[in-house]
C-alpha cells in the first residue's frame, strides 16, 4: 500500500503564556528590588553627620544583604518553570490536537495520549533549563545589587544616588527577563511540537519561516525545505528523496525555534 504524506500545519505559541512568564520573573525580581528600597528609604536620622550616616548605611547594607540571602532562588526558580511548563505543555497540546485533527479528519486526542512518555521527558528537560535560566537572572541581579551598594559606600555617596543605581540594574535585569520569557516560550512550544510529531510518526518537517525584513539569512533559505527531525544538519528539496548538507546554502543547522529569538515554525510531516 502506498503512503500519502501530510503536513501538520504551524503550532503558534501563546502570547499570554509570554506574558505569564514575563509577570512572574519580573514579580521575582520586584521583591528582591523592594527589599533593598524599603531599607534605603528609610527616615534619615535628625544627627546626619558624615561618621552617623555612613554607620547607618553600613548597617542598612547588612540588613538588605541579610534579607537577599534568606530569599530561596532555587524554590522559587523551581516553582515558576514549573507554572510555565506545565501552562505551556497544556497550551501545545490543544493546539497540537486541533491542528492535526485538521490534517487527518480526525481526533487524534487518543493518539496524543499515547505519547506521555517522550513528551513529559522533554517537559523535564524544559523545567530544568527554564528553573536554570530564572535562577541566573536573580542571581545576578542579586549580586548587582550587592556590588551597587558595597561601591556606594566605599565611595561615600548618598542613599538617593545609590537608590538611582540599583533602579538602574534593575531595569537592565527585567529587560533580560523580558527577553528570557519571550525566547523561551517559543522554545517551549518548538520543543513540544517535536516530540508530539515524533510520537504521531512524524520523521521530517518542512520549515517556515516570518520571511519578513527581521528574519535572518541563514533562516530564509531554508524555507519550504524538507528537514530531518533527527538530523538539523541537512536538508532536501525534493520531498525527502534526497538530502543535502544545510552548509552548502547557508542554512541554520538548527531546528526553529532553537537559536535564540526565532520565529519559524517547523510543519510536521506525517506518513500514513
Amino acid at each position: 500500500m502506498t503512503q500519502r504524506m501530510r503536513k501538520i500545519q504551524a503550532v503558534h505559541s501563546s502570547k499570554q503564556l509570554e506574558v505569564k512568564y514575563r509577570r512572574e520573573l519580573d514579580a521575582l525580581l520586584r521583591y528582591m528590588l523592594n527589599i533593598a528600597l524599603d531599607e534605603l528609604r528609610e527616615p534619615k536620622k535628625v544627627n546626619d553627620a558624615l561618621p552617623d550616616y555612613f554607620k547607618s548605611l553600613t548597617a542598612k547594607m547588612n540588613r538588605i544583604f541579610d534579607k537577599l540571602d534568606a530569599i530561596n532562588l532555587s524554590m522559587f526558580a523551581n516553582l515558576i518553570a514549573s507554572r510555565v511548563v506545565n501552562t505551556a505543555n497544556n497550551a501545545n497540546k490543544e493546539r497540537f490536537n486541533r491542528q492535526a485533527s485538521k490534517t487527518f479528519g480526525i481526533d487524534l486526542k487518543g493518539a496524543l495520549s499515547s505519547s506521555g512518555k517522550a513528551v513529559q521527558d522533554q517537559l523535564a528537560i524544559d523545567r530544568e533549563l527554564n528553573a536554570s535560566l530564572i535562577k541566573s537572572v536573580a542571581t545576578e541581579f542579586k549580586q548587582q545589587i550587592s556590588e551597587t551598594i558595597m561601591t556606594n559606600v566605599q565611595s561615600g555617596k548618598r542613599s538617593t544616588d545609590l537608590i538611582t543605581q540599583i533602579k538602574e540594574r534593575y531595569n537592565v535585569s527585567q529587560s533580560r527577563a523580558k527577553l528570557i520569557a519571550r525566547d523561551q516560550t517559543s522554545k517551549l512550544n518548538g520543543s513540544l511540537v517535536k516530540a508530539r510529531a515524533q510520537a504521531v510518526g512524524s520523521k521530517m518537517y518542512t520549515w517556515s519561516g516570518a520571511m519578513d525584513e527581521r528574519a535572518r539569512q541563514d533562516h530564509k533559505v531554508m524555507q519550504g525545505k524538507t528537514c530531518k527531525w533527527d538530523d538539523p544538519t541537512v536538508y532536501s528539496d525534493d520531498g525527502g528523496e534526497t538530502w543535502k548538507k544545510r552548509k552548502q546554502i547557508g542554512g541554520v543547522e538548527a531546528h526553529p525555534t532553537e537559536p535564540i529569538n526565532c520565529r519559524c515554525a517547523a510543519l510536521p510531516v506525517v506518513e500514513f
